[in-house]
């Protein structure tokens, strides 16, 4: 097994050509490390590509659905609704709220998003999360137009909530980044943080917001 570690740049690079595999390294096999060294150091939770066994065609909601949305919505602590048509989606006992953007993607869209999704670990195998949790940002897998499975994500907070028949591999750190900067390229413009400001860049303040409800997010 060919384990490979990159700078955040190296990273990006290697994700927007699908392919770190010319790229060689000495890095051991992070299966043979003792189980009592501390994980918990920057060293242990930096990403690295790392060729997944599993395929595109053969991963669960990836090989069966027909289309995928990538999403930008209101986090659920908030108390506001947008004025759409297609303001949430539904998919089992999980509900996402207060749509604005939507953007189907296209096929070499999806393989770059199974690639930062499942290529790229870090040797501790854990995630690091913050206390807060506002998911702003969702991948919808859809299957004979009914949505089946979801990926709601919140950046700034490192949170991620997907049925419990998904497997993906750990959230390592960069891989946040890695994510924002792949919404940012398909065409998602809400709900990053402004680095000038320190706030997110939510539609709270659309023209289009109008009445106010209390929406309750379960998994």
């Amino acid at each position: 097994m060919r384990i490979l570690k990159l700078s955040l740049g190296a990273i990006l690079i290697c994700i927007s050509f699908l392919s770190c595999e010319n790229i060689s390294t000495n890095a051991s096999d992070i299966s043979n490390q003792d189980s009592i060294i501390d994980y918990s150091g920057d060293e242990f939770q930096t990403c690295f590509y790392q060729k997944n066994s599993a395929s595109i065609d053969k991963t669960f909601p990836f090989s069966v659905a027909d289309k995928i949305e990538v999403v930008s919505h209101l986090p659920p602590f908030s108390a506001q609704k947008i004025k759409s048509k297609n303001d949430s989606i539904q998919i089992d006992n999980y509900t996402i709220f207060g749509i604005k953007e939507r953007i189907k993607l296209k096929k070499e869209q999806t393989d770059s998003l199974f690639s930062i999704l499942y290529n790229f670990t870090n040797k501790s195998n854990t995630q690091r999360t913050m206390d807060c949790d506002d998911p702003r940002h969702a991948v919808i897998f859809y299957a004979k137009s009914k949505p089946i499975a979801y990926i709601d994500i919140c950046i700034e907070c490192s949170q991620v909530h997907y049925p419990k028949q998904m497997e993906i591999p750990v959230f390592c750190d960069e891989k946040w980044k890695m994510l924002e900067s792949y919404f940012k390229s398909i065409g998602i413009k809400s709900g990053f943080m402004d680095t000038n400001t320190g706030r997110v860049n939510d539609f709270a303040e659309d023209q289009d917001v109008i009445q106010f409800v209390t929406p309750a997010i379960k998994e």
